[in-house]
């Protein structure tokens, strides 16, 4: 939980780097949040015109500035600019290609965007 606050800590910072474990960690817990909210419409019968079209997108606008922050800052990890991101907007294979490389390790140590962020202390709530 501390990776998701962590994130929505930096919700518009599009600086510095983010570890490969920071990123996939958010992510995890944004496709558990999913679930739940998913699960919960199911569960309570509610109906699903309000889920898909009130709560979900409410949580997914809510959610769509850190979600980007920390894919580009995992970008600069990699020591590659932000911009990469828009590869996801090619027809059938530019999703594919973003997965790839997000799974791909960081630079070590200094790079352009930073100091490594696996040798820095991460803040504690």
């Amino acid at each position: 939980m501390k990776w998701y606050w962590q994130v929505m800590r930096q919700y518009a910072t599009f600086r510095g780097r983010a570890s490969r474990e920071e990123y996939w960690m958010f992510f995890l817990l944004e496709l558990c949040l999913w679930l739940l909210f998913f699960g919960f419409g199911i569960a309570t019968g509610l109906n699903k015109e309000i889920y898909f079209l009130l709560l979900y997108p409410a949580y997914c606008l809510l959610t769509a500035c850190p979600r980007l922050a920390v894919t580009w800052r995992r970008y600069h990890d990699m020591n590659k600019s932000g911009l990469n991101i828009f590869w996801g907007a090619v027809p059938v294979v530019g999703p594919f290609i973003v997965l790839i490389s997000l799974a791909a390790s960081g630079t070590k140590g200094p790079n352009n965007y930073g100091l490594d962020p696996l040798n820095q202390p991460v803040a504690d709530s």
